[in-house]
């Protein structure tokens, strides 16, 4: 059968078509140096393809966070090494001032130069690269107007609550609810010989039983009292002075005014052990009782003893009666986050339980409403010289460099500053230049006997016939309050009676202070808590303490030595960050050179499979080109074809 001219030209045409769209596929190869323009080009290339690129912008994308986490490394090596220079600026000055030549002036000035630095390293640790804190742990963004930054200046770590004493009153299971939970019971505390379940020993107990799920812990301050006068002449004998259920005085026993032969404070400390309290006067001859514990004070005085200790009736009454008191100690809570305590008992009962009733004017806290029974622990409290670190204290900026992998390009600023110990050694030198809040010191001069009176000799001091009748100061001050709470008891020295002993035990007698002598016969002094009570030994008319080594700039240079040790800590542990810091870069960069390989090679491969072969697509072209104009020669002769040539 013989074609038609239709079908001839049907199929010219398609073989046109077809041809000239193969010739169009290879320009358009050729123009987008591409091998696949559609998916339809090649499906199976196509899935490998789509696979490279895929893990081409992963890369990408891991290079950027490696850029990043450099930056944050450099960010964060340079602020510390700038650190570093303010510690060594801040020694070089202690240096200076930590001899006996130095005025008062002079250690002032420089105590403003301190805390300049103290300041400008706070700066430093609230480096931010990007608007983000180089130091903030996971918290590199989010901060409030109440904590504006990760670190803080002149506020406390957490949040705190200090009461007043507490009441008398146990703890029922449910009379308190710390963060939504209640509390159990209390119990007995096993020391007070008085209501042992409301003492602050064991309120304190029972609220940490629960620490660990409210985030909120309790700390027992002992109680202390002192006496409405002095001590007068009398005679003390069998059931005159129970302290805690002890009866002090077993034989009758003669006192003298003020107990200036301290046989009353004496008395009292012969029973410390079992008491559980201590006891000193001052110059005045007034007894200062202190528990050494939570436990609950607890003084029972006859007439007899109450007319001649004073330590119960307020109002000195004449002539006294017996009198039986116990004295409460009061509580601090505390927490990292910000915490409530509620109260379903009528009249706040509950919170007066701990010493908390009554509104901000006790509670310190702004938004506290008496009579409301609640307390929403919200306030950042202040300390002079102390730095808050509001930021993320358990985790390192990381970045991701995998799938599931990831590389700490930062430290959190718990680890990398507050944990080196760079601030408290600002704040102690600041202090010690300022003459203020030592914690601890160690007298220069050695004794050899310390039962000798002062006026005796023998103590084995080489000034001891210095010491002349007088008195001196020491000032407790509680920096957990602010502004804080300063105790100033005047220490009378009687050379006629006192001894080296019997002065320490005056020492120890006050709350927030600890004194005795070492093994090799120095006097040592220290707060009983170094992060909450500084002391100060003032106006020394006796001269006993330049006689000991203690006068008030020797004291002085002591301190200031000792905040050099702290601050030789503190630049050994910034220099180990920095050395981490240069470690983390190195692993950054050997990190990046992965990924520029990796790249590299997810390139090339993907060059080879999606990228065309110009030689072999221009000979296609030159191919498909002729094969067009022939088949369009072709198609141009048999369209001109008509029926006579079939005839």
């Amino acid at each position: 059968m013989r074609p038609t001219l239709q079908s001839i030209n049907r199929a010219a045409v398609f073989n046109l078509n077809n041809l000239a769209a193969q010739l169009q596929s290879v320009n358009q190869k050729i123009a987008s140096g591409k091998e696949m323009a559609s998916p339809a080009d090649d499906p199976v290339n196509l899935v490998g393809v789509l696979g490279l690129r895929s893990n081409i912008a992963e890369i990408k994308q891991y290079q950027e966070n490696l850029n990043y986490g450099q930056n944050i490394v450099t960010a964060s090596e340079s602020a510390l090494s700038q650190i570093k220079g303010l510690l060594t600026e801040a020694r070089t000055l202690a240096v200076a001032q930590a001899n006996d030549t130095v005025s008062a002036e002079n250690r002032a000035s420089a105590a403003l130069q301190v805390q300049n630095l103290l300041e400008l390293a706070v700066t430093l640790g609230n480096t931010q690269n990007g608007g983000k804190y180089v130091f903030g742990g996971y918290r590199t963004t989010g901060y409030t107007d109440a904590e504006p930054a990760p670190f803080m200046v002149d506020t406390v770590q957490g949040y705190r609550l200090n009461g007043t004493n507490v009441s008398p009153t146990a703890l029922a299971a449910g009379d308190l609810v710390i963060n939504g939970l209640a509390m159990g019971a209390t119990a007995s505390d096993l020391l007070s010989d008085m209501w042992p379940d409301a003492s602050a020993a064991a309120k304190a107990t029972a609220i940490n039983l629960l620490a660990d799920a409210t985030g909120v812990k309790a700390t027992a301050v002992p109680a202390s009292h002192l006496a409405g006068a002095g001590v007068e002449a009398g005679g003390m004998g069998v059931g005159d002075l129970l302290i805690n259920g002890v009866d002090i005085f077993a034989v009758p026993t003669a006192v003298v005014a003020g107990d200036t032969d301290n046989v009353v404070m004496d008395a009292i400390n012969a029973q410390q052990a079992t008491t559980g309290v201590s006891a000193t006067r001052d110059s005045e001859g007034r007894l200062l009782l202190a528990a050494i514990d939570g436990r609950n004070l607890h003084v029972e005085t006859s007439a007899n003893g109450e007319q001649l200790t004073h330590l119960n009736d307020p109002t000195l009454a004449f002539p006294a009666t017996a009198q039986d008191q116990v004295y409460l100690g009061s509580l601090q809570l505390v927490s990292e986050k910000v915490f409530s305590i509620v109260t379903p008992l009528a009249g706040e009962g509950g919170l007066a339980a701990i010493g908390l009733a009554g509104g901000q004017v006790v509670s310190g806290e702004p938004g506290d409403v008496a009579g409301d029974g609640r307390i929403v622990v919200d306030d950042v409290a202040r300390q002079a010289g102390s730095v808050r670190y509001t930021g993320d204290p358990d985790n390192d900026l990381e970045i991701k460099v995998g799938r599931s992998s990831t590389l700490a390009v930062g430290r959190n600023g718990q680890a990398g500053l507050m944990d080196t110990g760079l601030f408290e050694a600002f704040t102690m030198l600041n202090n010690a230049l300022r003459a203020q809040d030592y914690t601890a010191s160690t007298g220069q001069n050695q004794a050899t006997n310390l039962a000798v009176t002062l006026a005796a000799g023998g103590t084995g001091l080489a000034a001891e016939t210095d010491v002349v009748a007088g008195n001196f100061a020491v000032t407790v001050t509680d920096k957990a309050y602010y502004p804080p709470r300063p105790l100033t008891i005047q220490i009378n020295v009687d050379p006629t009676t006192d001894t080296l002993n019997s002065m320490a035990r005056k020492l120890n007698g006050i709350p927030g202070l600890q004194a005795s002598w070492d093994s090799n016969g120095y006097l040592q002094v220290a707060a009983s808590d170094s992060t909450r009570y500084g002391f100060t030994l003032t106006g020394d008319s006796s001269n006993f303490l330049n006689v000991v080594g203690m006068r008030e700039d020797t004291l002085q240079v002591a301190a200031i030595q000792g905040a050099l040790a702290n601050f030789d800590v503190a630049f050994n542990s910034v220099s180990n960050a920095v050395s981490d810091f240069g470690a983390r870069s190195n692993r950054v960069d050997s990190q990046r050179a992965i990924f520029t390989d990796l790249e590299l090679a997810a390139t090339g491969n993907l060059s080879q499979r999606e990228d065309v072969d110009f030689v072999k697509a221009l000979s296609d072209l030159a191919t498909k080109q002729t094969a067009f104009e022939a088949a369009l020669n072709a198609t141009a002769k048999a369209m001109k074809l008509s029926l006579m040539d079939y005839l």
